[in-house]
């Protein structure tokens, strides 16, 4: 762990008055896999669409919600793939559809999301996101200063002719024109709630992720206002026409429509974002809307969506102070006085210690992870980590312990890189219509599913157990078994306060379970059973192999695992220097 060291004096933006120091390790603390280990296989890859090292640049996997299962893929370069059960054919290809679509230089350009509307099947409409050179249209939006325009984000509406058809046959019109001075942060994700019935205000409309443009780089003064779409989410319903273009409509729910007369703009829903890259509801709460912001130098964000909320940036990054005007590369502490600016704050958040730029993924509530249920995951787009976070338990101001999720492939436990064989994994996710996640990496064009492992495989394991004292440094328990022929679930326990209850004398207080593979390599670990996301799931597999229960509220340690055939070795350590007798057992689970 780095100290967090502070240098540098500077005046604080909003605080008059106020000194503080920079920050150069703003959080110092830094993220620790969670125990969560599960088996990955790379499931379909995308016909190249242009020369490797990006063969395919994958942005959106995601279904319409029309109850086919369809799954669709956006490349970058302009193709829209339909995925019907393990077959793949070509949606339409937004690149041939629009004359004058560039995808170059990259970064802010291309076919960047889709999204169907809730009434797909009856009505076959859906809406997509590509950019354009400036000069190519008539902009409903632009910059609020007098700059060149240099690339054009455009949200198009498609009607097709036949909704179940796996080709596109149709219609089309532009609802929405947006100007930017730079190649940067411009239209990403466009997403409806899918989640909701046709009595929720949220129903029928489209949010569409505005990026700030690249202010900061130009003219800081670009961001941050009600006058202008940069740096905002925006609420639009496209069944409308009192927009200024009469395309769209704009929600008289949204929550500056009463201000539009003073030069605010009724289309934003929420502000203050710097990239807003994408967005996602959890299935089991649909008025918790998520939101990954793309950080400048040193935080990336997970935000709960506030209407109406000020998110902050240019003037914060994360729950930290940023000025631009001095330094865009370094933050500062909050001002005594931040509470007065109303911002809101992530749920979530991490340094440039672990990654680079955020990407959201989504609340896993599908059937065949159980150990995903009622988690959030996200991850980084540049070294493809993936993390999770409870859901549930999240709240605006107050991040969240930030777990990291790891993978099995091919039966050894690998990184994303070490999967792909690549040193940047463009990272993004995907969802299926019953919930499960998908992983994709647009330098390969793989996606990437967790393998189903609510059915056992027929692997042999014998139930094992190991009793012993618990010293203070070499003097540590260790445990063994052996997986053969076929991956399957286990249940491993490290138990202390569980023995206690059985009259153990000096029995370990607090355990803790590591679990090693045959390279030494770590691959899970748990010190606090019940504290974890899926205790429920330990509680199930106890009772399931028929193992004594755990005691209530304990701190013995626990965990369910689905491990491919190998040699593995389970460490029982106490905190610090504690020790005591523990346990170590290994459940074979049907």
């Amino acid at each position: 762990m780095k100290p967090t060291s502070l240098i540098l004096l500077s005046v604080l933006t909003g605080g008059a008055g106020i000194i503080s120091a920079q920050l150069v390790d703003p959080i110092p603390e830094r993220i620790q896999p969670g125990g969560l280990v599960l088996p990955l296989e790379d499931w379909l890859q995308v016909p190249a669409s242009g020369p490797a090292p990006k063969l395919a640049r994958i942005s959106v996997v995601k279904p319409a919600f029309d109850g086919s299962g369809r799954i669709f893929v956006a490349d970058l370069r302009g193709p829209m793939h339909v995925i019907d059960g393990d077959r793949r054919e070509l949606y339409t290809d937004v690149a041939q559809a629009f004359p004058d679509f560039i995808d170059e230089p990259q970064l802010g350009s291309g076919f960047h999301a889709f999204a169907f509307h809730p009434e797909f099947p009856t009505n076959g409409r859906f809406y997509t996101v590509h950019t354009e050179p400036g000069g190519s249209g008539d902009l409903d939006f632009g910059p609020v200063v007098d700059l060149e325009v240099t690339i054009e984000s455009v949200v198009t509406e498609w009607i097709t002719s036949d909704p179940t058809a796996n080709t596109f046959s149709g219609s089309r019109r532009e609802i929405l024109r947006v100007g930017y001075p730079t190649d940067l942060h411009n239209f990403q994700e466009i997403a409806f709630n899918h989640f909701v019935d046709r009595t929720h205000e949220d129903y029928g409309l489209l949010y569409v992720c505005v990026g700030d443009g690249g202010a900061v780089n130009v003219d800081p003064t670009l961001a941050h206002r009600l006058d202008s779409v940069y740096g905002t989410l925006l609420r639009i319903d496209p069944s409308g026409t009192d927009s200024g273009n009469g395309q769209y409509g704009i929600p008289s729910t949204n929550p500056f429509v009463a201000q539009r007369a003073d030069g605010t703009l009724g289309e934003i829903y929420a502000w203050g974002f710097r990239n807003p890259h994408r967005v996602c509801w959890d299935p089991a709460a649909p008025d918790r809307m998520f939101l990954a912001d793309i950080g400048q130098a040193n935080i990336e964000e997970i935000n709960l969506v506030v209407k109406g909320g000020d998110y902050g940036w240019w003037a914060r990054e994360g729950t930290f102070r940023l000025d631009p005007t001095v330094d865009d590369s370094v933050v500062w502490p909050l001002p005594p006085n931040d509470a007065e600016f109303g911002y809101q704050y992530p749920v979530a958040q991490y340094d440039h210690d672990e990654g680079f730029a955020v990407t959201l993924g989504f609340v896993y509530r599908g059937y065949q992870q159980p150990l995903l249920d009622g988690l959030l995951l996200f991850g980084d787009i540049v070294n493809g980590r993936v993390f999770y976070v409870e859901a549930d338990e999240l709240a605006a101001g107050s991040p969240a312990t930030i777990q990291e999720l790891l993978f099995e492939h091919d039966g050894t436990a690998q990184s994303l890189l070490e999967i792909m064989g690549d040193t940047r994994a463009d990272l993004r996710f995907g969802l299926s219509e019953d919930g499960e996640i998908f992983l994709t990496t647009k330098r390969d064009g793989f996606i990437h599913r967790f393998t189903p492992s609510a059915e056992n495989g027929s692997g042999d394991l014998a139930n094992i157990s190991t009793r012993g004292t618990v010293q203070t440094g070499d003097g540590i328990m260790v445990g063994g078994f052996v997986v053969t022929d076929e991956a399957r679930r286990v249940l491993i326990r490290g138990l202390g306060p569980t023995l206690a209850d059985l009259d153990v004398a000096g029995a370990l207080a607090d355990p803790r379970i590591t679990v090693f593979d045959n390279l030494g390599q770590e691959i899970a670990f748990n010190d606090d059973w019940s504290a974890q996301p899926y205790a429920d799931a330990v509680i199930s597999a106890g009772a399931t192999a028929g193992a004594y229960p755990l005691v209530e509220g304990s701190a013995d340690a626990a965990l369910v695992l689905y491990l491919a055939p190998g040699v593995y070795t389970v460490h029982l350590t106490g905190q610090s220097t504690e020790t005591g007798v523990g346990l170590i057992e290994v459940y074979r689970l049907p």
